[in-house]
């Protein structure tokens, strides 16, 4: 087996189906519009799933199909059912079993609702909070409110018997509100989890924490998690994972092929357009001169390399093998990446880690 298969052992296909989306998020990172994108063609799908599959049946591992996005995946559900479909195949054909999830706004049909309820193993709900919070972060295209459609869609999962996860992104306005966040979630929305993730830094648009916001944002975290604990509700963040050795969320280091709109596999997250992916250096995937798609082996072990380090300043901090590096706030794989040490999320990551110890 060859070094880069032995690192890169991929586990999991995240699809972004476009970067349209019918919201206008004050913070979105992906600048989603409202235009109609070309459709990932079925052949690309097929072929990213048959890499997964394959590579999870050899480790006797399932897969998990990711519908995710720099927009919103269930805008077209006739699409999300075609992908849904193909990689379905893919993973019965490989004798693997798979698991499904989508990342959803809410401000849907009922009947794309009812259909993603059915047909997905765990759905994620994004909202932030009570009608005041809501609705001001995370408006329609056209400024109307989005906090009664995201309700009833919460009541429609419920009714549907689906197993759905609250996700509220945490901003400056909301730092000392967490607990409410959460007691809206657990009361109206009745959610299986609240996850709380702190806004990531759009310095052109809304910029993210300060390193001085640490101590609030992980006070009210743990009230809001104490609360959550009282009513038997999990109540998480991806910057407390104590039971998971982890570095940043770059795609390699997870073992997710990622592919984006354009038919390319990205390994940033952040990174949902072909252009941006080249600029950063974190196009990973795309169809070869074979005329299928295949993955940038190069690529994959360039970044592993560099993203897969312990900066000089992190070496010797008690979490440096338990720490986001920053991500996605900074980029360690950019050579321009301001400082690691100190910032919001390096201060919240260790205050966290010191409750754990403590607890």
């Amino acid at each position: 087996m060859d070094t880069v298969a032995m690192m890169f052992q991929p586990e999991c296909l995240t699809v972004f189906l476009s970067n349209r989306c019918n919201l206008a998020c004050s913070y979105c990172h992906s600048v989603a519009s409202a235009r109609r994108e070309p459709p990932l063609s079925s052949e690309v799908v097929a072929d990213a799933a048959r890499i997964v599959a394959r590579s999870c049946a050899e480790r006797g591992v399932p897969m998990t199909l990711v519908l995710h996005g720099g927009g919103e995946p269930l805008l077209d559900r006739e699409d999300a059912a075609r992908v849904l479909g193909i990689v379905c195949l893919q993973a019965e054909s490989a004798r693997v079993a798979l698991s499904t999830y989508v990342a959803t706004n809410g401000v849907l049909p009922e009947a794309t609702v009812r259909w993603a309820a059915a047909g997905f193993d765990l759905i994620g709900l994004s909202c932030d909070g009570p009608a005041d919070v809501q609705d001001v972060q995370r408006p329609r295209r056209d400024g109307g409110s989005t906090s009664t459609i995201v309700e009833r869609t919460a009541a429609i999962l419920r009714e549907g018997g689906a197993h759905f996860h609250v996700r509220a992104t945490i901003t400056a306005a909301t730092l000392t509100r967490q607990r409410d966040v959460v007691a809206y979630a657990i009361e109206v929305l009745k959610p299986a989890e609240v996850r709380l993730e702190p806004v990531y830094d759009n310095p052109s648009r809304v910029p993210g924490l300060m390193a001085e916001d640490a101590s609030a944002f992980v006070e009210g975290f743990l009230e809001a998690r104490r609360y959550g604990a009282e009513l038997g509700v999990p109540v998480t963040t991806s910057l407390l994972r104590p039971e998971e050795p982890h570095g940043p969320y770059c795609n390699v280091l997870r073992h997710v092929v990622n592919l984006a709109p354009g038919d390319f596999a990205t390994g940033c997250f952040v990174e949902s357009r072909a252009q941006g992916a080249l600029r950063r250096g974190v196009h990973i995937g795309s169809v070869g001169i074979s005329g299928r798609f295949e993955l940038d082996d190069a690529r994959i072990a360039a970044l592993i390399a560099v993203c897969g380090r312990v900066p000089e300043e992190c070496m010797g901090c008690p979490i440096e093998h338990a720490c986001s590096r920053g991500c996605p706030d900074v980029c360690i794989a950019m050579q321009d990446a301001v400082r690691l040490h100190d910032t919001f999320r390096c201060r919240a990551q260790r205050l966290l880690a010191g409750e754990v110890a403590l607890a």
